[in-house]
């Protein structure tokens, strides 16, 4: 049985037809990054091997995972921009039936990752596909934001092909559809001043939504709930309500529609027979569809949301082979000369803000991540990139530099590293020492890193005993130690001013 055709020719002699897989050649296999250690995480059962990567399927997923293939739904899904790149490939790896070929795939990342309209836009990406789906009789599973990643190009699409299964008698999973997307987004459509609060739960349920928008009925159904068993039950019957499939309905206003499809439901209990909502499933999609377009995040501004209003960024997008004379300056053409020496790669610019420098990195042709606290900043950067259908490839992403999680470091590292015009804060405001400075952007750095010193700086923190101390250490010796510490090569190569401003900060290159 060394000889392929030979177990080929056995197996189809036993019946087992299209069973036989070629067992995969490998010389170097790795994990693919993870959220968690869980079995159930979307990137669970991805690999890198040989630079490929993969997602595995078992056998009990295999025959229907070949039958969306074979019946071209993932085409569909693909050429809609709505799944990102997945080839079938027939051969097997450890206990996998089938591989998928999933190459474009980029790191993963969290909800409280995502601003507001990226994730309105992966609402949207889901319920296309959940409408797609319908017709060929599957669904997705659930709405968890786990399955969607963002492509090269910042555009939410879904990556957990585990995620669709066969509808049967399946309802449309509002309740976490809600709190997942139509609960956080209805709230900081209403009131922006609370998308920080809002972005720090990630969830807000429709239990939840109707306290904060409706206190004095939420009052009147605890108050209810306290007369004995019959305030038991309507406070019961209001859980069951909240969590109800049909609920859909009574939110969007379709009242009639809601009274329908209850009644239809309980007949259809009384005959014991399976139950068919894919009318009331359309409608609730649609409806859901139309109600997120509406949804506008422009009202969102914080701190820093304006600092790169002065720069003409829509055209900068747009730029086609002249690109580089909007990037002119003695600090853009320090930086392109790095890049130069670089290559090519990825890019992770921190503290982008509304991504000049992001632009910069992407028309250099790397794979550029922009990362800021502020979300008003990356929203908009994002909604800059969606609307003048921008090829350039940036992902924008809300990330806390003082706060990391513990997988960022891991699913951040790129090539080339941006900290402009940034550490001075974390120094001076954040009152991090320089080396947990250091040593977090040298976690992200692959090859170099690129950052600044600003001397003259009005950044400081309302804690007047701590702030003496560090305005002591804040010196530029002090950093160049700390950078020495973690890179190879550290070079001072001089003073530069922002485009639209007069402040000096000294651009310090590090290289591993």
């Amino acid at each position: 049985f060394q000889a392929e055709d030979g177990i080929r020719d056995l197996v189809r002699s036993r019946g087992l037809g299209d069973v036989y897989k070629r067992q995969l050649e490998i010389n170097k296999t790795e994990k693919f990054m993870t959220l968690t250690q869980c079995d159930n995480d979307s990137y669970a059962h991805l690999y890198k091997i040989d630079g490929v990567i993969y997602r595995g399927v078992f056998n009990q997923r295999s025959k229907f995972i070949e039958e969306l293939f074979s019946k071209g739904i993932i085409d569909t899904l693909i050429n809609d921009e709505l799944l990102t790149p997945s080839k079938l490939v027939q051969k097997t790896f450890k206990d996998f039936s089938i591989l998928i070929e999933q190459n474009e795939l980029l790191s993963p990342t969290l909800s409280n990752e995502l601003s507001p309209s990226i994730r309105r836009d992966a609402a949207l990406v889901l319920l296309r596909i959940e409408e797609i789906l319908d017709g060929y009789g599957a669904t997705l599973n659930s709405f968890d934001l786990t399955n969607i990643a963002l492509n090269s190009r910042g555009r939410p699409v879904l990556h957990n092909l585990d995620a669709i299964i066969p509808k049967g008698s399946r309802k449309f999973l509002y309740a976490e559809f809600y709190s997942n997307f139509l609960g956080p987004l209805r709230l900081v459509h209403k009131r922006p001043e609370l998308v920080s609060l809002v972005q720090r739960a990630g969830r807000v349920t429709i239990d939840e939504d109707v306290s904060i928008r409706w206190p004095f009925f939420k009052g009147v159904i605890r108050w209810i709930s306290s007369f004995g068993s019959i305030g038991g039950k309507v406070s019961n019957f209001y859980q069951r309500l909240m969590v109800s499939p049909f609920t859909a309905l009574l939110n969007l206003g379709r009242y009639k529609t809601f009274v329908l499809a209850a009644l239809s439901e309980k007949a259809i209990h009384k005959n014991s027979s399976q139950s068919d909502s894919s009318n009331w499933t359309a409608i609730v999609i649609k409806d859901l569809s139309k109600h997120l377009n509406h949804f506008k995040f422009e009202g969102i501004s914080q701190r820093w949301t304006q600092y790169h209003a002065h720069l003409d960024l829509a055209n900068i997008v747009n730029a086609g082979e002249d690109w580089e004379e909007y990037f002119t300056g003695p600090r853009e053409k320090a930086l392109l000369s790095i890049l130069d020496s670089v290559g090519s790669g990825t890019l992770l610019d921190i503290g982008a803000n509304n991504g000049y420098f992001s632009m910069l990195g992407a028309h250099k042709g790397f794979l550029t991540t922009a990362v800021d606290y502020d979300i008003g900043a990356i929203d908009s950067l994002y909604r800059l990139l969606v609307n003048s259908n921008s090829i350039l490839t940036i992902r924008p992403l809300i990330f806390d530099f003082v706060n990391p999680d513990f997988t960022s470091s891991q699913r951040y590292r790129s090539d080339v590293v941006f900290a402009l015009g940034f550490i001075h804060h974390m120094r001076l405001v954040e009152l991090l020492p320089w080396s947990v400075i250091v040593d977090r952007l040298s976690e992200f750095t692959e090859k170099v890193l690129v950052t600044e010193f600003k001397n003259d700086t009005a950044a400081s923190n309302s804690k007047s005993e701590l702030t003496e101390q560090v305005e002591q250490d804040y010196c530029l010796d002090n950093l160049v130690i700390a950078l020495k510490n973690n890179f190879n090569t550290v070079e001072v190569i001089g003073g530069h001013s922002m485009t639209g401003f007069s402040s000096v900060r000294t651009m310090i290159v590090c290289r591993r």
